[in-house]
This record gives C-alpha cells, structure tokens and sequence, in this order.
C-alpha cells in the first residue's frame, strides 16, 4: 500500500463535546477554535441554523485551515459539513437516503416523509415519520386515510394539493384520476378514477371492460397510490429530551 503520509499524534480516547449553536456562523466558529484532528459532538436544542439536527450528534475533522464532518440524526438524514478558514461559514450537504426519500409508484425519488403507500384492496404501508396513520377501504376506489392532518403543508411534493402520487404505465400515462376531501378530523377521503387516453394509440389508452373514463374504480392491481401526509406532533416531539446544554466549548478546553 503506497504511504500516504499518515501521523498519529497518539492523542487518546476522543471527548465529547456538547454544544448548541443557532446559527450556522456559530456553528463554524466552535469548529475553527478547535485544535488539529478529530471532534466529537452533540448539537442539544438547536439545528446550528440548518447545518444540523436538534438531539443528533456528529464529528468534524480539523487539518490545517480545512475540516469536513458529518450529523446525523437519531432517527432520519444525514448532512456533511465541510469548509475553509478563508472561506466563511460551514457548507453544508444534505444526503438522500431511504431515511428521506420515497421511490414512487412511478420509480421517481421523490422527498419522502411522512408517506403512505396505499394498495387497490387497502392494504397499507407507512414509514417512521406516517407511523400511526390507518388505511381503510370503503367502497370500490374510496379509500379512508385515518389519524393524519390532511396533507403535508411544504411543497416538496407541490403543497397542500400535490401530496398525491399516482401509477403510470409504461408510456409514462396515468392510470387513474384521483380526487380527494379532507373531513374536520383531518381524515383524508381519496377516490381513485379510471383513466383513458383517448388520443393516445389504440394500445396505449387504458380502456377496461364495464368502466368509463372517469368511473370509481381500484387503485390498479399490483400498483400503489403515494400519500404524503401531515401527522399529528407525537408525544417525542412535544416533550424536550432530558440533556445537560453547555455553552460552545472554547479553544482552550480539553
């Protein structure tokens, strides 16, 4: 193996660090006091201004006037921090992973949470951040979402009227219409349609027996309607974990 310069200065066990920067200015100026090598740290009540996770720990690397690390969260994403002395704040990176993302029905990645998978007999899935929300059939292409807050409200998947992803064939058509009421409980209420293509060629407009374009019908066999949804604050997220905050650590702290 070709040596690559590597020293080991023998500095022992790495400390913790517990900090809680607001900003991300903060943040770079607690990683800037550091001397040479590697840092733990936990980030307590705060996200350092974006570049981290409130209750999530981390470790940066400080070689001369350049450093690069990473947070990750106890329980979804991680970021990578990185950056220069000359060069002002910390960068930061976020990485998509299956903790952040949900492939649709269409095989898209799209930004994930909290979805719901939702099959033609209502059968259900849901992930970490859906945990708790409830699928019920009611009738042919009436389903019933339960234990939700309507849609979620960001626009990562258009807003509150875009939070619906629906089958495609293998034309990239859709396979169905869908519409949607959200009931005073929060309950979402989604009829799925058939769906033609009548300019489409003979082969590529989705005609099926007994059914018109626009007729109550299943959520096509095999396939799954993607529902991002807005989940009521879990009783986690209300409650402030128990944790000993100290300030930022200065420079000369061992």
């Amino acid at each position: 193996m070709q040596n690559i310069g590597v020293s080991d200065s023998a500095a022992g066990f790495i400390k913790r660090n517990i900090i809680n920067p607001n900003t991300i200015s903060e943040f770079t100026s607690w990683i800037t006091s550091r001397p040479e090598g590697g840092h733990a740290f936990r980030i307590d009540d705060s996200t350092a201004g974006g570049a981290g996770y409130a209750w999530s720990c981390g470790y940066v690397t400080r070689i001369g006037d350049t450093w690069a690390g990473f947070i990750a969260h106890y329980n979804y994403g991680v970021r990578f921090v990185h950056g220069n002395d000359a060069s002002g704040n910390t960068r930061v990176s976020e990485l998509w992973t299956d903790k952040n993302t949900h492939v649709d029905g269409g095989g898209f990645i799209k930004k994930a949470s909290p979805v719901i998978k939702i099959w033609n007999d209502g059968k259900f899935e849901t992930n970490d951040e859906s945990e708790g929300a409830t699928v019920e059939r009611l009738s042919e292409g009436v389903y019933l979402i339960k234990n939700v807050l309507g849609f979620n409200a960001d626009a990562a998947w258009g807003g509150t009227d875009g939070g619906v992803e629906i089958p495609i064939c293998k034309n990239k058509l859709p396979l169905i219409w869908v519409d949607y009421t959200v009931l005073d409980d929060g309950a979402i209420k989604l009829m799925t349609y058939h769906r033609e293509h009548p300019n489409a060629p003979e082969f590529a407009r989705n005609k099926r027996e007994g059914y018109a374009d626009g007729d109550l019908i299943d959520i096509p066999n095999g396939r799954f309607v993607s529902v991002r949804v807005q989940m009521p604050a879990t009783e986690e997220e209300m409650t402030t974990p128990a944790a000993e905050v100290l300030p930022l650590i200065p420079a000369d702290s061992k």
